[in-house]
Parts: structure tokens; C-alpha cells; sequence
């Protein structure tokens, strides 16, 4: 993600690069898990992502709703 701007005024807005793009596209306004570069869990809840992410055997998983503009979100696969 790009570092904060040093204007409190200004916010910077990441783009989302990489496979996961089109996927998030699809999600706006939901909660979803990654894990390993893939959507592993999608729902209306984070607890219900969370869980099934678990259920999964995923004890680690990237939870987070994604926004209405879900390219303005970076990831950077290393």
C-alpha cells in the first residue's frame, strides 16, 4: 500500500494490482478471506468468513470487507 500522504488533507487512494483484481470485483460490499494469492471465503459477515476460513484449516487468513471501488486497493505479491 502507499505510504500516507503528509497532508492530512489529502488522501491517497491504491490501485489493486495483481490476480486477485477481477476476483474483489465481483465482492463489493462483502467480507472475504485470502489466503496464498486466492478468495478462500465470501459473506455478508467477517465471523462467518472467519469461520469457514477455520473450518478450512486456515488459521492465518486476510479478512477484510471489500470497498465499493475495490481497485482503489493495493496488494503486493512478493
Amino acid at each position: 500500500m502507499s505510504e500516507p500522504s503528509a497532508d492530512a488533507d489529502s488522501v491517497q487512494e491504491p490501485v489493486i494490482e495483481g490476480p486477485l483484481s477481477d476476483e474483489l470485483e465481483r465482492h463489493k460490499g462483502r467480507w472475504v478471506a485470502v489466503f496464498q494469492d486466492r478468495i478462500i471465503a465470501v459473506s455478508d459477515s467477517a465471523v462467518d468468513v472467519r469461520d469457514e476460513a477455520l473450518a478450512k484449516g486456515v488459521t492465518d487468513p486476510l479478512v477484510f470487507r471489500v470497498p465499493l471501488h475495490p481497485r482503489r486497493i493495493a496488494f503486493y505479491y512478493h
